[in-house]
This record gives C-alpha cells, sequence and structure tokens, in this order.
C-alpha cells in the first residue's frame, strides 16, 4: 500500500469493517483490531504472526488506487501450513468510497464464513468427497450435481472466479454425457455470474439459452428463477418494459409452480435416491447415505431430507 492518506484511511476502514463483523460471529475467534494493527504496513511471517497471536487463520491483504478504481487483494493463510485457503480481487470504482467499503468487508466476511465455520466446511468435504466417487464410478448426473453445488457455495461467499470454475465444469461434463438438463442447469449459473460481472451481453445469451431449456424440459423450479434474474437483467440494460413483462411471467410461473407441488415430487426423489444406489452399490451408498453426504444428489436429495426416515428407506 502506498502512503497517500487516503488510501490508507480506506484500508484502515476495510480491516475495522471485517473485525466487527467477523466478531459477531459467535464460532470464530477474532484477535482485537489493536493486536492486528501491530502488523500493518510490516513484511512479516505468517506463521509467526499466528503462532504470536495464537490463531489458526492470518487474513492478509492489500489496497491500490489508480485514477477512480481501487484494487484490493485479500488471501487467508492457514497459519500452520502456511499455505492459501482462500483468495480474491477485487476491482472496483471508488466513487462512493462508504458502500465500496461495505461491499467489499461483506463480501470478504462471507467468504470466510463459508470457509472457517465447521458447518460449511463438512459441507463442502462431503460434496468434495462424493464429487470423487462420482468421478470415480464414471456417475456424470452426480458428479455435474457435485460441481454445481459447489459453485453455489463459492458463489454465495462471493468467489466468483471458483464459483464459474465449477460451474463451466458442469457445463463440460453434462454435455460430454448428453445430459441437457444439467447443461442448461450450469448454463443458467454461467449466466448469474455473468450478470454479477457486468458482462450483459454474455448473461443474456446464457440466460435466454437456459430459458429456453427450462421450458422445452418443464424444470418449473428453474424456470422461475431464471426469469426472475432475466428481470434483473433488464433492468440493468434499461428495458423497463422488458422487465415488466418478465416480471409478470414470474408470477405466471410461481403460481404453476404452486399447482404442480404433489406427491409425485416424492416419487422424483426417491427416484433419483434409487438410481444413486444402483450406481454405487448398497454398501458404499449406505456408508455414504449415513456420513451426511447426501449433497452429491443435489437438490432433490435436500428434499429427501423432509421425507420421514421410513419413506426414505423405501427408496
Amino acid at each position: 500500500m502506498s502512503g497517500d492518506p487516503e488510501q490508507e484511511y480506506f484500508s484502515d476502514g476495510i480491516t475495522e469493517d471485517i473485525i466487527t463483523d467477523l466478531s459477531k460471529v459467535s464460532a470464530l475467534g477474532i484477535i482485537a483490531r489493536n493486536s492486528a494493527f501491530m502488523y500493518k504496513e510490516k513484511n512479516v511471517d505468517i506463521l509467526k504472526v499466528a503462532r504470536e497471536l495464537k490463531v489458526t487463520h492470518v487474513l492478509e491483504g492489500s489496497v491500490r488506487k489508480a485514477g477512480g478504481r481501487i484494487r484490493i487483494n485479500a488471501q487467508l493463510v492457514d497459519g500452520e501450513t502456511n499455505s492459501h485457503v482462500w483468495a480474491d480481487r477485487y476491482d472496483r470504482d471508488s466513487s462512493d468510497i462508504f458502500a465500496l467499503q461495505d461491499e467489499i468487508s461483506e463480501a470478504i466476511v462471507k467468504a470466510l464464513k463459508l470457509r472457517l465455520l465447521p458447518e460449511e466446511k463438512k459441507a463442502i468435504e462431503h460434496l468434495e468427497q462424493c464429487l470423487a466417487i462420482a468421478q470415480r464410478i464414471k456417475y456424470s448426473e452426480v458428479e455435474s450435481e457435485c460441481d454445481v453445488n459447489l459453485g453455489e457455495l463459492a458463489l454465495d461467499a462471493g468467489d466468483t472466479a471458483a464459483a464459474s470454475k465449477r460451474f463451466s465444469r458442469a457445463l463440460a461434463v453434462c454435455r460430454d454425457a448428453g445430459n441437457r438438463r444439467g447443461e442448461s442447469t450450469a448454463l443458467w449459473w454461467l449466466g448469474k455470474i455473468d450478470r454479477v460481472r457486468g458482462d450483459l451481453h454474455a448473461a443474456r445469451v446464457r440466460l435466454g439459452g437456459a430459458l429456453r431449456a427450462f421450458r422445452a424440459y418443464e424444470m418449473h423450479e428453474e424456470l422461475l428463477g431464471c426469469l426472475e434474474d432475466h428481470a434483473a437483467l433488464w433492468h440493468a440494460l434499461g428495458n423497463d418494459a422488458e422487465a415488466a413483462r418478465m416480471h409478470a411471467a414470474v408470477d405466471v410461473s410461481r403460481q404453476r409452480l404452486a399447482l404442480r407441488r404433489s406427491p409425485r415430487a416424492e416419487a422424483r426423489i426417491r427416484a433419483t435416491i434409487a438410481s444413486l444406489r444402483a450406481a454405487m452399490g448398497d454398501t458404499a451408498f449406505d456408508t455414504a447415505w449415513s456420513a451426511g453426504t447426501r449433497w452429491e444428489i443435489g437438490e432433490a436429495a435436500a428434499e429427501a431430507l423432509a421425507l420421514a426416515p421410513e419413506e426414505a428407506a423405501l427408496a
């Protein structure tokens, strides 16, 4: 970081916001501001810092400003191995310094919570295990589901680069396997990322392709979400009339979806579970299921958790 007082003020503000917001998470122990600021602008040994502060992870970063743009780099480092657990870069317009401060600190806090909290870490670990199983037994449908779920978690954490990589992998797997439904889902998520990044042309192309597929394959829940994304996209493009049309379509889709929720959904869930059991074998499936790795079936498995144990056992 340069000696620019304005830049230093901005950097200190983000650091304080992150410390404050992470301190609100009861499951995490966060070092106080004064202790953290002892290492400000120093070339330090991360392992030594971790030992001195008695912490398991260290967050470090930098701020650079050029004209009206600001670039922020942040890295979460394991205090025992000195390996990077997470890293990301944020490039933003500096016109509204306080809004930017809030946006960046929120994104970093989400990312750290995802990687440090036990529940989120366990979910990621289970997904990675299921992904490995699916790749080993060449079950492409589950493989793509795992990548999509991991991509969603990464996107929730604000890590668009990691999310994009997961969704792109899922798209490739689905295309190779001829899985058109899975392909359209991955395309939808990539379109969402395009919109977040401001690449509205790419978002329009991808979201349009996903929308047509969802209609063709009668993927009603996905269609509803995609219509909502289209409405936001048209607003961003300045076409309020088209956005209004999409909002009307959202209302219709929501009503139709409510009518379609029926016992047939439970049958679909059971069929999904049964297909995975057949592919993995009873022993491997039972082991994965009892270990909590229900994530590998994707959204259908998550819904299955709402079934009574005896109903799930019928699958």
